[in-house]
């Protein structure tokens, strides 16, 4: 669970197994709510699998092993292009005309629920053009490139495949011509 935190710098976790990927070793320190320092090992990038099935892609999270709690930093995601609205009993979080995910405050805390942060080996499947080239109707390569630019995919490894459907769906008929002698 990552609670949504408007006060939170940024994304911050102390689960390192959920980072699919790192950069280079950090040597920060974060300054929690009751004055302790903990120490930054690493930064890097977390996806984040939601109920719906979107996938939240937190930039620049922070590894802190001495939280108990991953934070999700409202003013990160904003930079992101996502707008969040927390209410008195709900919250909800939108990018463009969609909606990425809402659900409820508990115990003043707004949770965000997810199925399981993907992982480094899961990675590999998101980022398949072909898999997302398949998930979406057999969109051409120009239009999930345009989808990468505006952030709806993540970024691909690649260009897509030869896809005998696309190819043998879209060819088109050779004309057929009438003969007027045998018709007659």
């Amino acid at each position: 669970m990552w609670l949504l935190d408007s006060g939170a710098t940024f994304h911050v976790t102390p689960n390192l197994e959920w980072f699919s990927n790192y950069e280079a070793e950090t040597s920060g320190t974060v300054r929690l709510g009751n004055g302790q320092e903990c120490k930054i090992p690493r930064t890097g990038e977390i996806y984040v699998q939601l109920p719906n099935a979107n996938t939240i892609t937190l930039h620049q999270v922070r590894h802190v092993p001495a939280l108990k709690r991953s934070l999700v930093s409202i003013g990160m995601l904003a930079e992101d292009g996502y707008k969040t609205t927390l209410n008195e009993s709900t919250w909800m979080i939108n990018r463009g005309n969609l909606r990425f995910e809402r659900g409820h405050k508990y115990n003043n805390l707004y949770p965000l629920m997810a199925i399981n942060p993907v992982g480094a080996v899961n990675v590999a499947e998101k980022t398949d053009p072909n898999l997302w080239h398949d998930r979406l109707s057999h969109m051409s390569q120009a239009g999930l490139d345009r989808l990468m630019v505006v952030g709806y995919i993540p970024k691909l490894q690649a260009k897509t495949d030869f896809c005998e459907h696309c190819r043998y769906k879209k060819q088109t008929r050779s004309r057929h011509t009438l003969h007027y002698e045998t018709i007659q």
